[in-house]
């Protein structure tokens, strides 16, 4: 992946490609959203970037954006935030995945990218609903 080459990541740490499991709940089959691209393999959930010099951990490096921006047009955080941001804005941006779910998108998302290859489709989405955070 040209970007990962760039800016020289050396490990890609994620938590998954394969699950047979519902958008946003229930159990497979029966999903009221749909089957999720994870139980076709086309998805996967990127946690962490390493490069030769620091570690990037979208749970902990990840400054969530204001509900008014849009998350490639926010201004981030000098640093490991702007690190991530300009990776995955990046990525979407050279078209390697249809869909790109950020911290920005909800609670459930707090700690990874998820990226897919849904068809038909391409953004980087913010939820319309109010994002919790903790317990």
């Amino acid at each position: 992946m040209p970007s990962f080459r760039e800016r020289d990541i050396t490990q890609v740490t994620d938590y998954g490609i394969y699950n047979y499991r519902c958008i946003g709940g229930g159990t497979p089959p029966s999903c009221p959203n749909g089957i999720s691209q994870h139980a076709y393999a086309m998805a996967i959930d990127l946690a962490g970037f390493t490069t030769t010099d620091s570690t990037y951990v979208v749970n902990d490096d990840w400054v969530i954006d204001p509900d008014s921006e849009e998350t490639c047009d926010a201004p981030s955080v000098e640093g490991k935030d702007t690190f991530l941001h300009e990776l995955i804005c990046e990525l979407k941006a050279a078209n390697i995945w249809n869909i790109v779910l950020t911290p920005n998108y909800n609670a459930d998302h707090r700690n990874h990218f998820h990226v897919d290859l849904t068809p038909s489709s391409d953004f980087i989405e913010r939820t319309t609903t109010p994002r919790v955070y903790g317990d």
